[in-house]
């Protein structure tokens, strides 16, 4: 798998966890039992692979 494939993949979570979380803490429901800051948690974690994996091509592009 590319770092192209993992990156849509990791963004488009990321987004979907967002809308959740941010759904989560304006209507006060819980999925699991998971709190919104979960949610939120995980967001960033999927912000932070994508930019990684972006930073990663690049590089690996360059050489």
């Amino acid at each position: 798998m590319s770092f192209k494939t993992l990156f849509l993949i990791f963004f488009y979570v990321g987004i979907v966890v967002l809308i959740v979380g941010i759904l989560a803490k304006l209507i006060g429901f819980e999925i699991f039992g998971l709190k919104p800051i979960s949610y939120l948690r995980f967001c960033g974690i999927c912000a932070l692979y994508s930019i990684s994996s972006i930073l990663a091509f690049n590089f690996m592009k360059k050489e």
